[in-house]
């Protein structure tokens, strides 16, 4: 679709098809995780719907700009477009766009750690979905609950959840969430310990991301396998999946996967390798930080990257990395997230041979102690 748009750019004269080529050219971009790429059609096309004064078009535009913000990691200016794209869908009566609105604003607060919020928007947004008879974004956001209810640490919810997404998303051929219900299976069974389930899950979600080609997916899934893998002591299979996650850039998840590398680098005895990965996850997280501070997936990694280079280069990197907890979890300190959070941090504390990390445990955990 890029490619046939990408011929039309410039040669269409009638506004209103010139419009709709450079949205769905922005719209290819973004699929492909492109983000710059998206967000340059996207601000064409709502420079042209403000011109030919269509509202309707104007909240489809700047919804989509909100998403590229997003996945960008600027998570408080995509607020502020999806609230803009909200109150014109409102203004036009467009159901289904005030519905993704309010899904995409979940997925934000869902980022900056307001579980319980995220939660009440994506409900909102599933009860305009089934009213309106549409499938696909109903399964799509049977899929985001269900990670939300991963993160609250209620798992036996978030697998019905993901289970419905899952079966709906079969009826009805849509791949791509095929995949990502696949992919947070994996991710509510590593919540419960059940490695090897998480595993099958997903080498699942790999397999039909690389079939469709979305690099999110394949990000997310291979981060996850290099989890499971890791806590089974499947060191060198470990590695290869962290690596692999390491090549799709991907601006909100590329922190996660560079740490993980870290951690089982260093659990193999590469010092070297190891620095080189805690650094880059250091720098990944923050430079979303610098953008959203209150991102606390970016402050874990950051937290367990100077972990990671306490234990590489010396104990100055502490306070550091006790700081970086102490943030995250005064955003959130929801029950799955700490699991998450503590689990990956015993798989590199078990590089500690002369406990400098014990106190550092009790940030990542969010514990009162006593001065």
């Amino acid at each position: 679709m890029a490619d046939l748009h990408e011929r039309l750019q410039g040669k269409i004269s009638d506004p209103w098809l010139a419009r709709n080529s450079v949205g769905n050219l922005g719209s290819a971009y973004y699929r492909m995780g492109q983000y710059q790429r998206a967000m340059a059609c996207d601000e064409e096309a709502l420079r042209l719907a403000r011109e030919q004064k269509d509202r309707w078009n104007e909240g489809v535009r700047l919804g989509n700009l909100g998403s590229d913000y997003m996945d960008l990691g600027q998570t408080t200016r995509a607020i502020e477009y999806f609230e803009q794209a909200l109150a014109i869908r409102r203004e036009v009566g467009d159901r289904q766009g005030e519905a993704l609105d309010l899904g995409n604003l979940a997925i934000c607060y869902s980022e900056l750690g307001q579980i319980a919020r995220a939660i009440e928007y994506y409900e909102q947004a599933l009860a305009i979905f089934r009213e309106i008879g549409d499938r696909q974004n109903e399964v799509l956001y049977l899929g985001n609950l269900g990670s939300s209810y991963t993160d609250l640490g209620q798992t036996a919810e978030a697998l019905q959840y993901l289970q419905q997404s899952l079966t709906l998303s079969r009826e009805i051929g849509y791949r791509l969430i095929e995949g990502g219900s696949q992919s947070y299976m994996g991710n509510a069974y590593l919540n419960r310990g059940e490695w090897q389930e998480a595993a099958r899950q997903f080498e699942r979600a790999i397999e039909i991301a690389d079939d469709i080609g979305n690099p999110e997916i394949q990000n997310q899934a291979r981060y996850g396998l290099a989890l499971a893998r890791l806590y089974q002591g499947e060191l060198a299979a470990a590695r290869e999946m962290a690596e692999a996650a390491c090549k799709y850039d991907l601006p909100l998840e590329n922190h996660r996967a560079s740490a993980v590398l870290g951690v089982v680098a260093l659990r193999q005895g590469d010092a070297a390798a190891a620095r080189a990965a805690f650094t880059t996850a250091l720098n990944q997280a923050n430079e979303l930080l610098a953008q959203t501070p209150q991102l606390y997936s970016a402050l874990d990694s950051k937290g367990l990257a100077l972990c990671g280079l306490a234990l590489c280069e010396g104990a100055h990197h502490v306070p550091a990395a006790k700081e970086a907890f102490r943030a995250a979890r005064a955003i959130t300190s929801a029950a799955g997230i700490v699991v998450w959070v503590l689990r990956l941090f015993d798989a590199l504390a078990q590089a500690d041979t002369t406990g400098i990390l014990t106190e550092v445990r009790v940030e990542a955990a969010g514990e009162k102690t006593n001065l």
